[in-house]
């Protein structure tokens, strides 16, 4: 063991007759844990609320929208089997998007986003048939976009807050308006057409924008409505992980052969919903980092008064041989000790709560504000590295002024004023 340690140690642990310098060493150790502490449950309760939000947005869209500039996809098929070649991707399904009113005559209409699904592939790229599968409480009816009898109108599915929109239940029946294609004559008066449909579900997905705006019918129905033919609006495609799509996309135009394909990734969809969330994270980061600053304040005064009480030892220690670089490193010493220790019990302390909280819900949420019904969190190995490091680092920084002014000391003057 260096002596450099052993004396930094030795100073931790003062006399009887220093006891005020032994309860600040204590409260500054204190104060690292409790910050160190408190920006792991903030970070891993932010991580908790962005792994929420990502997991309602992600789990009902897919990652990755392939689509033609010249319009519709003809060969759809052939496009998703050459699609599904390429490694990371799980899912393929065809879709068609379209912007319209639906409209429930006796009450109201709205602009609702359209989605017309393959029923056999759509559960590949999507949650929504899990939905109604698994979460009976938060969905009514059944994710059925058929028709019941021959001459019976075909399902849809529609967000909660779009049915509450519509004052519409399960069983009711809605319209979804066709524009006029093509251009208008302003001499002619153009009614729009009216698609009657059955509302067979009604999903909350968690997520505002698809529960206020998306309606979800048999892609048949909408080729029909829409006029698309045989033709698709987009391929979507669901890859392992959804953090792979910018990677993919590229991938995927090389193996379409480029122009007229584009790829869309839900990242590029939804970049400022999620740079947000980085960025609020890491603000806090720095923020709560103040409390560890606060406690860095305290190392500098701690450490000063050591320096003080131990004047004559520093003269001694110079007198005997100790350079000026082995002098600072004792109180450079102390204070990674003091970050060390308060970094560790802080990231014990840390853990311990978010365990806690995602064992036992301790803080509960009212699930119908937050779509949750108790805090989340998420704990990351590297938050707590980078929290425990930042914290160690800030407690060197500390030491440095005590520790040159321990190293510049004259040792005659030292020994002379004891």
């Amino acid at each position: 063991m260096k002596y450099e340690f052993f004396v930094a140690r030795r100073y931790l642990r003062p006399k009887r007759s220093e006891l005020f310098v032994s309860l600040t060493t204590m409260l500054t150790t204190l104060g690292v844990t409790l910050g160190v502490a408190a920006l792991i449950i903030v970070l891993s309760g932010m991580n908790g609320f962005a792994g929420e939000i990502l997991r309602h947005l992600i789990g009902m869209n897919a990652h990755l929208w392939v689509q033609s500039q010249t319009g519709s996809l003809a060969d759809s098929r052939g496009i998703e089997a050459k699609i599904k070649q390429i490694p990371g991707v799980v899912g393929v399904s065809p879709t068609i998007y379209e912007e319209t009113l639906i409209a429930n005559p006796s009450v109201a209409q709205t602009g609702a986003q359209i989605k017309g699904v393959d029923t056999l592939t759509i559960g590949d790229v999507s949650n929504i048939v899990r939905l109604f599968k698994e979460d009976s409480v938060n969905c009514t009816g059944r994710f059925f976009l058929g028709r019941d009898s021959v001459n019976a109108e075909p399902g849809i599915v529609l967000g909660w807050q779009l049915a509450g929109k519509l004052q519409v239940f399960v069983g009711d029946r809605v319209y979804v308006v066709i524009p006029p294609k093509g251009p208008v004559n302003p001499m002619m008066i153009v009614q729009p057409r009216f698609a009657p449909f059955r509302v067979t579900g009604v999903f909350d997905s968690g997520f505002y924008e698809f529960d206020a705006t998306l309606a979800v019918m048999d892609i048949r129905e909408a080729q029909r409505l829409f006029d698309y033919g045989t033709s698709v609006g987009a391929v979507e495609v669901k890859l392992r992980d959804a953090f792979m799509a910018d990677g993919v996309d590229s991938l995927v135009s090389q193996k379409l052969g480029g122009y007229p394909y584009t790829t869309t990734t839900w990242v590029e969809l939804n970049g400022g919903l999620y740079k947000w969330l980085m960025i609020e994270k890491w603000f806090a980061f720095v923020v709560l980092s103040l409390i560890i600053l606060v406690a860095a304040f305290n190392i500098v005064s701690t450490l000063t008064m050591v320096v003080r009480d131990k004047t004559k030892e520093i003269g001694i220690l110079k007198a005997m041989g100790a350079t000026a670089p082995e002098i600072s490193r004792i109180f450079l010493v102390q204070g990674l000790i003091v970050g060390f220790i308060g970094s560790i019990c802080g990231g014990i302390l840390g853990y311990a709560l978010c365990w806690i909280q995602d064992k036992y819900h301790v803080v509960r949420l009212p699930a119908e504000l937050y779509q949750v019904n108790a805090f989340p969190v998420e704990m990351r190995v590297l938050d707590f590295v980078a929290i425990g490091s930042a914290a160690i680092v800030i407690c060197l920084l500390s030491a440095l002024y005590p520790a040159r002014r321990a190293a510049n000391m004259d040792p005659v003057e030292a020994i002379r004023n004891e």
